[in-house]
């Protein structure tokens, strides 16, 4: 049993009933540009592949993705036989960000708020100081929010899909901000569809139309209302030219009859 609509909107003697996708697709399954890599001590958040059991594990993914595995063995093997390295980088970690920093076009924080739902949002490119801060605005404290890895691109990334041009690193950042943004709203619950019935006002036209996987809860910038705006003009069209062809059809068989009678 479907649970109750989340918003009903009127479209031309149809109600358009929104409903909560409860099969919502992880969008981290998509072919994304981004990849995400996260650690959490109670959630999977990010890109299975960069997955981790701690910082140093996804920093040394992260190394392994933007310089090459053999690279960032070597580097990973470097620091545990280095000497003093602690007093400069502050860790691994530091010193694999550090790397990172000079390596990738795109790497930005993850920050999580966990309050009555998940939230994630990413901060400023190249920030890699791993600081946990009130980055949502309504945690003074910082007490529900934790940064819990990166998202990143490489320069191969970028070359695929925007080349290398004037702006090209900008526009990876803006889409593996919108990647973050989208994923938040799968985290949130914010994945809705849509089914489409008649009012009495058109209980003879057929529009038997759903559709699922809408992210956010903007209908008109999702794309939900379009799409089901769109499937009922088309029910009423086709209605219409249906019932237009059936009037023209009768029409001619009455005209038909009379000359068959006259004769």
């Amino acid at each position: 049993m479907r649970n109750e609509a989340y918003d009903t909107i009127e479209y031309r003697g149809f109600n358009i009933n929104i409903y909560q996708d409860e099969m919502a697709e992880d969008p981290r399954d998509w072919d994304n540009i981004g990849h995400m890599a996260c650690t959490h001590s109670h959630y999977d958040f990010g890109d299975k592949d960069f997955m981790g059991k701690d910082g140093n594990e996804i920093v040394e993914k992260i190394l392994a993705a933007v310089t090459g595995e053999n690279k960032a063995s070597s580097v990973r093997e470097a620091w545990d036989y280095g000497h003093d390295n602690s007093k400069k980088f502050k860790g691994f970690v530091g010193a694999g960000l550090h790397i990172i920093g000079k390596l990738a076009p795109v790497i930005m924080p993850l920050y999580l708020l966990d309050h009555s739902g998940l939230i994630m949002s990413c901060g400023s490119n190249m920030d890699l100081s791993c600081k946990r801060h009130n980055h949502f605005g309504c945690d003074p404290g910082a007490w529900d929010t934790s940064m819990v890895g990166f998202i990143f691109c490489t320069w191969d990334d970028v070359k695929n899909e925007y080349g290398l041009g004037k702006g090209a690193v900008e526009k990876a950042e803006r889409y593996l901000r919108g990647e973050v943004e989208t994923y938040s709203q799968y985290l949130e619950g914010s994945v809705y569809g849509y089914t489409i019935e008649p009012t009495d006002r058109n209980k003879g036209i057929n529009c038997d139309d759903s559709c699922w996987g809408f992210y956010g809860y903007e209908w008109k910038e999702n794309g939900l209302l379009e799409m089901a705006e769109g499937s009922i003009d088309t029910a009423i069209q086709e209605y219409r030219e249906s019932a237009r062809k059936m009037h023209d059809e009768k029409l001619e068989t009455n005209k038909f009859l009379r000359e068959c009678w006259a004769d």
